[in-house]
This record gives structure tokens, sequence and C-alpha cells, in this order.
């Protein structure tokens, strides 16, 4: 499975290691993910956005918070 992480302006291996982590939960609970997109973003609070590629379908979910962990 390929997952893709953007984080401009951000460290991006702790990140990476955070998008995998969060990927392989979602991928235990459901095989038929192709791939995954991660954005981490900071525009006052912290955003994570993250787009699952399904066989037919894309699934979309964001979330803000304080720190990366809690979005």
């Amino acid at each position: 499975m390929n997952i893709r992480v953007y984080a401009p302006n951000q460290i991006q291996h702790q990140l990476q290691a955070l998008a995998n982590e969060s990927v392989e939960k979602l991928k235990s609970l459901f095989e038929r993910i192709k791939s995954a997109e991660v954005v981490f973003t900071e525009e006052g609070e912290k955003t994570v956005e993250m787009k699952l590629y399904l066989m037919r379908r894309v699934l979309y979910a964001a979330e803000r918070g304080d720190a990366y962990e809690d979005a």
C-alpha cells in the first residue's frame, strides 16, 4: 500500500511515522484500502487531512487540534 505524506514546513520523519501508524490501524479494520494521502498543515491550529483510496471510492476526513496527535 502506498502512503503519501505532505507536511510543508514540518519535520517529515515524525509525521510519516504518525501517518503510517494511523493508516495501518485503519487497514486492520478495512482491508480494501489501496493507497492513502495524509496532509499536515498548520494555520493557527494544526490540521490533518486524510484521503483513503478504495477500489471505487475515496474516503475523506479532516480534523483540527492543538497537536497533530489530537487531530
